[in-house]
């Protein structure tokens, strides 16, 4: 019977913990289910041509793209392609009367080999090429043709060739959601026009451009690189030397020594972010000869302002921002399973306590150590991700649901797991707490996520750009943070002694403690329908059903007959499979990331009064442009903190009513589900979570950031100091 039933128990664990990892990469790139009108496998490359519409409209651009896939540890090329390589190089064969613009290439990645610097791509990436038809088309099938030559380099250069064709119809088109996510991450990674002024300057020996960015520009990147478009126009291996200054930020290199005199260059500004986050903009100068003009020395440069935290500055940071976090509202319902761990640890002795302090921290180590290790996988496919990321999926949100049920009937004792698993040699009591306390740090480190504390927005942001091993000790030290206060209680006796005595009313406490995780299973419900509407809803209570009675079966089955305890397990393999279905589905029907912002059909009455609209860039452009005000708050239904802010400042009726009279604009942007918009937005601000808030005066001067936790004062007062 013990046998039969840990089987089970292993089975159930086994398969929760699967679809938990597997659900974590569904959305990472759901564009890849698009099909290609045409493909080709070479050696060490691929190709792949994509159409965004179905059909193709007369006098409408066609818009294709051409996707290179490198083999692992190989490389393309950018259109400069730097000291060594080539760039591709394209053939149409089109229907008379059709048209072919240049390829518009994505931001290039650095790729040095020895004294070398040369530009490309190391991972899959797609030039977006448009097509243009005649005024009339005939209704007929058209052939187009592509004959390609690229050069694909590991430690040896290969060139690779591909012969293509395919056929187009005419009509009016329309796009599926595979192809308008993946031509709109192809659009996201193109270099975008630059909003700044610049100019360049050159001499015999050096080169200069300058862009006339803000000082709080400036101070919103971490690293600066010019790729130049204009071929031999730098030496490309040399080092850009960065500079600020009152003229904006300025770039400086060494010239190539055959470099040509020119009037003017082109060329892409790449600015990175305190989070890592990569964007380029791009640049056609003038250049004005300055024969002055020399390459500063790398010890003079100015850098960015207020641009890096060191290493021990940020493992601080992040040890202060986990503490802070056991203050979060997110973290109130696994407290109350902290102090329950506590108060019985005062009667077990101080071996118990510390034994119990130090499994709960390891759960939180442990689990923060599959929170990096998942985020930089994530990060080094370039997914545009945060902190919380993980509830922005369906699937994880209904496992979360589930657990925590789980653990709110264990408390109210429909089920006990102790004697299930304790082992030869061990007492059921010792084994309890030490699993006990484990799974305690593993569910506070879940039900944290949702927050954001002081101190950890500039701790992430310095491990979202450095090394694999300096990035999970920042995130180990957060963890180390949120347990350092039960650590240090659990190994202090006298701190110890401030508890109240165990006795029978611990066995009430212990029930009662069941009603605040209920509650966050009620949050977590209402998080998924905000996601997935009335299907996950639905899909969840019956998940929900299937649980309990699981559980149950986990329980009458002990002392039945062994006839009862095989049905019984039957039954439970019968059940489990339901669930594991209900799951797949979930995980195959998560709403899309770039489709649009996703939310609940209800709105907040504060919504409705202040008329909040949804964000996106081109409606805040358009307000300032009219020189109007404008509050956005970055928000998610899985932020607790966010949540809170917003039942406290913006749903005050001082506020409201002073949004209304000033005509402020009023932008929610959702972050509920994945949205890359969203991201690179946080980003720009230095941030990789929510909440954010953002308030522009109208007046075209830099947007001030508010505090993470906003007061109907705090709302007020900067409100009124703008518009005064």
């Amino acid at each position: 019977m013990r046998l039969v039933m840990r089987v089970q128990a292993t089975l159930f664990a086994l398969a929760i913990l699967g679809l938990s990892l597997a659900s974590l990469f569904v959305p990472l790139d759901r564009a890849m289910a698009a099909q290609p009108l045409a493909e080709i496998s070479n050696p060490n490359s691929r190709l792949e041509i994509y159409a965004e519409r179905t059909t193709v409209a007369a006098g409408q651009p066609l818009w294709l793209s051409l996707r290179f896939i490198p083999a692992q540890g190989w490389h393309t090329y950018w259109q400069n392609y730097g000291d060594s390589g080539k760039a591709p190089t394209f053939d149409w064969t089109l229907p008379a009367g059709w048209t072919v613009e240049s390829p518009l290439y994505p931001l290039p990645h650095r790729i040095p080999v020895g004294p070398l610097m040369n530009y490309g791509y190391e991972a899959p990436q797609d030039l977006l090429v448009k097509i243009m038809p005649p005024a009339d088309l005939p209704d007929q099938a058209f052939d187009l043709a592509l004959s390609a030559e690229w050069l694909v380099c590991e430690e040896v250069c290969i060139p690779e060739f591909a012969d293509l064709s395919f056929k187009m119809i005419p009509g009016k088109g329309s796009v599926t959601p595979d192809m308008a996510e993946l031509f709109a991450k192809a659009r996201a990674a193109l270099p975008h026009d630059a909003p700044w002024q610049a100019s360049a300057r050159m001499s015999q020996d050096a080169f200069a451009v300058t862009i006339a960015m803000s000082p709080d520009d400036v101070s919103m990147a971490s690293d600066a690189y010019f790729f130049p478009v204009t071929s031999g126009l730098i030496d490309y291996a040399g080092t850009q030397i960065v500079t600020s200054g009152p003229d904006g930020l300025t770039l400086s290199v060494a010239r190539s020594g055959h470099a040509p005199s020119m009037d003017s260059a082109a060329g892409v500004l790449m600015l990175t972010n305190a989070a890592g986050q990569r964007e380029g903009f791009a640049l056609d100068v003038p250049i004005v000869m300055d024969p002055s003009l020399s390459v500063p020395d790398p010890a003079d440069a100015g850098g960015f302002s207020g641009l890096e935290l060191g290493l021990g500055q940020a493992i601080l940071f992040a040890l202060l921002g986990g503490m802070v976090l056991n203050l979060m509202p997110c973290v109130f319902p696994v407290l109350s399973l902290k102090a329950f761990s506590l108060i019985k640890a005062h009667g077990e002795g101080n071996v118990a306590a510390r034994r119990d302090g130090l499994a709960y921290m390891a759960g939180i180590l442990v689990s923060f150590l599959g929170i990096a290790i998942v985020f930089l996988a994530l990060r080094a496919t370039g997914t545009a991700i945060g902190w919380g990321f993980q509830l922005q999926s369906p699937v994880i949100v209904t496992l979360v649901v589930m657990v925590l049920f789980a653990l709110g009937l264990n408390l109210v004792g429909v089920f006990d797991i102790g004697g299930r698993f304790s082992g030869i040699g061990q007492s059921l009591t010792e084994k309890k707490g030490i699993s006990g306390a484990f799974f305690t740090g593993v569910l506070a480190t879940i039900v944290a996520t949702p927050c954001t504390a002081p101190f950890m927005a500039p701790a992430l942001g310095f491990a979202a750009i450095q090394p694999v091993p300096v990035a999970v000790a920042i995130f180990l030290s957060l963890g180390a943070g949120l347990g350092l206060p039960y650590l240090l209680v659990s190994f202090f006796p006298p701190l110890r002694r401030l508890l109240p005595r165990p006795g029978p009313w611990m066995v009430v406490f212990r029930q009662l403690l069941a009603f605040p995780i209920f509650l966050t299973v009620v949050w977590l419900l209402w998080v998924l329908a905000r996601q997935g509407g009335a299907d996950s809803i639905g899909l969840a209570l019956l998940l929900l059903v299937a649980l309990g009675f699981l559980l149950w079966l986990w329980r009458v089955a002990g002392p039945a007959g062994r006839l009862a305890r095989i049905m019984s397990f039957v039954a439970g393999l019968a059940v489990l499979a339901v669930m594991l279905m209900s799951l797949g589905y979930l995980a195959q029907h998560q709403p899309g990331a770039v489709a649009g912002l996703q939310g609940g059909q209800d709105v907040a009455s504060y919504e409705t009064a202040m008329g909040v609209a949804d964000w996106s860039p081109e409606k805040v452009a358009k307000l300032q442009a009219n020189d109007q005000a404008v509050f956005v708050y970055f928000t998610a239904d899985w932020c607790i903190t966010c949540k809170v802010n917003e039942r406290v400042a913006l749903a005050d009726p001082d506020v409201i009513a002073f949004v209304k009279a000033q005509s402020i604009a009023v932008l929610k942007a959702d972050w509920t589900n994945q949205n890359d918009a969203i991201a690179k937005a946080l980003a720009s601000f230095g941030r990789n979570g929510v909440p954010l808030y953002v308030y522009y005066d109208g007046s075209m001067a830099e947007p001030q950031v508010l505090p993470q936790i906003l007061t109907p004062g705090t709302l007020l007062s900067i409100f009124a100091m703008e518009n005064s």
